[in-house]
């Protein structure tokens, strides 16, 4: 089964155009994917993974 809406996509302020953080829907899990085609997992600075819970709000794990 092909899932065409599973990631929300968002731009990443001051990087005119050539970022994009990547929202899992099923997982939450947050990446950022750059323009010539690099993608990771963003984590935060405790080195916790990024992830978006249904409601839009970053929790980190």
């Amino acid at each position: 089964m092909k899932d065409e809406n599973r990631f929300e996509i968002l731009p990443v302020k001051g990087s005119f155009g050539k970022a994009t953080v990547l929202i899992d829907r099923r997982t939450g899990v947050n990446y950022l994917s750059v323009l010539r085609g690099g993608v990771t997992p963003l984590y935060d600075a405790d080195g916790s993974l990024v992830v978006t819970d249904p409601h839009g709000e970053a929790q980190h794990r």
